[in-house]
């Protein structure tokens, strides 16, 4: 009866077929009845065993409860993936694993970019204030205007070079070194009223964030499959940028509670602290995660 509902059960008098055909680093085409351990052991994760169960086809059925139709996915933990290839009203058969390191890479970059829009559109908002006269800078409404300037003029100098830097320095250097670059450039307000840093620090936020955007971007389209990019985007876009508003009003109480310099400076160690994020991005996590989804669209493509 166990049989029926997991899948068969193998001992030693059975005789083994192909168990798991290895597709990419990240990508096994298992029987369901191969042995959690051995799964574990093939693709570097740990899904959690039970006496209960220890093959593939017994794990899935104890999550979900049922036998899963041919197509249906399952993930566990955000870092595996399951697919059913071939299963029937008695038993599942084969089953497609993903390691899913596209999504702690994706995960990643999405919190990042938040804390870091947060961090910005706290300093935006309360910018007029410590710009314009009777504020710290002095500066006329023009002046403003000039001075904002800066924001775009390193956008485009970030755009132009972006290609280079990234080949020089690959994309994990990269995007690392971004973070303390705007932690610096966060807090050159909170130590002078100059206009000329104050807009060369502009300048530098423009380039880096330019930088940041041309490469998580990028990275976000090539890592998440075609069928889930609208999702994965829409994902994305609503804790990166939804953080925003919470920084605006953020910018807005720290300003009037201990003033302008404490924005600029809680700008500041607040983009530093993304340096913790740093072991979750290095090449060889990025190259993996970028792997598995164009395995994953190619996979898609042959199966269309």
């Amino acid at each position: 009866i166990l049989e029926e509902i997991v899948g068969d059960i193998v001992d030693e008098y059975d005789q083994e077929g192909e168990w798991a055909k290895r597709i990419d680093d990240t990508t096994s085409d298992v029987d369901a009845r191969i042995r959690l351990d051995e799964l574990n052991e093939l693709l570097g994760i740990d899904l959690p065993k039970s006496d209960d169960f220890d093959t593939v086809g017994g794990f899935i059925f104890a999550t979900l409860g049922n036998i899963p139709k041919v197509g249906e996915t399952l993930t566990v933990q955000d870092s595996v993936e399951f697919e059913i290839l071939s299963s029937d009203e008695r038993r599942i058969h084969r089953v497609l694993v993903r390691a899913l390191e596209q999504q702690s890479v994706i995960r990643t970059l999405a919190i990042m970019t938040g804390v870091m829009n947060l961090t910005g559109t706290a300093m935006v908002a309360i910018l007029v204030l410590f710009a314009v006269e009777p504020g710290p800078m002095g500066l006329s409404e023009v002046g403003f205007g000039v001075l904002m300037r800066g924001f775009a003029v390193g956008a485009v100098i970030g755009s132009m070079i972006e290609e280079r830097v990234e080949r020089l320095l690959g994309r994990s250097r990269t995007l690392i070194g971004v973070v303390p670059l705007m932690a610096v450039a966060s807090v050159v307000p909170a130590l002078t009223t100059d206009a000329v840093p104050v807009a060369l620090s502009l300048v530098l936020v423009g380039a880096l964030g330019m930088i940041w955007n041309v490469i998580t971007v990028s990275l976000r389209q090539r890592i998440a499959p075609d069928e889930l990019l609208g999702r994965v985007n829409a994902g994305y876009r609503l804790f990166a940028w939804g953080t925003m508003a919470i920084g605006a009003v953020l910018g807005g109480i720290v300003a009037e509670l201990y003033g302008f310099e404490a924005v600029f400076w809680m700008a500041g160690i607040g983009t530093l602290a993304l340096l913790g994020f740093a072991p979750m991005l290095t090449d060889a996590r990025i190259d993996a995660a970028e792997s598995a989804g164009l395995a994953a669209e190619s996979a898609a493509e042959a199966g269309a």
